[in-house]
């Protein structure tokens, strides 16, 4: 898994109270999965979030031919980054390895919740921002460098 700092971590991967939960559920639908369900890949657009209610969600990052767990979400957490909002390709694949129930925002309603729910909006916000952040200081980003590690040019850009 990807190390960080508390501080960081605790930003980046809140836990949302119950009530927070419940101010969510009108935006979002229900959804069970089975042991090994797929929720995004890499590359696939950004189109919702999932709010994990029970189960597990595990976060991967496939890169250069090794796969990479991000973390393993708990209840109360939640998925997605910046990419969510901008409608972007993800960048990493996210999977429930048991059976799990989500509840699963769609872009429209998740841009409806930040704009209406200023606290939510917040929280969900800071933990895009501080993901992509994070994604980005790891090498996970969505844009790649082709060229010679001996050429000057490559060096400077």
């Amino acid at each position: 898994m990807i190390q960080v700092r508390d501080a960081t971590q605790t930003a980046m991967f809140p836990k949302l109270r119950d009530a927070q939960i419940e101010r969510l559920k009108p935006f979002g639908r229900r959804r069970a999965t089975k042991a090994g369900e797929k929720l995004f890949e890499v590359g696939d657009s950004a189109s919702s979030i999932f709010v994990l209610l029970s189960g597990r969600i595990v976060i991967v990052s496939p890169q250069r031919g090794v796969e990479t767990i991000i973390r393993e979400l708990e209840p109360s957490e939640f998925t997605g980054e910046v990419s969510v909002i901008a409608g972007r390709p993800v960048l990493v694949r996210a999977s429930t390895p048991v059976a799990s129930e989500l509840l699963e925002i769609e872009r429209a309603q998740l841009r409806r919740v930040v704009d209406t729910d200023a606290e939510l909006g917040e929280v969900l916000m800071r933990a895009f921002l501080h993901r992509r952040a994070q994604l980005i200081a790891q090498g996970f980003g969505d844009a790649v460098l082709v060229g010679s590690r001996h050429s000057a040019d490559t060096l400077r850009l």
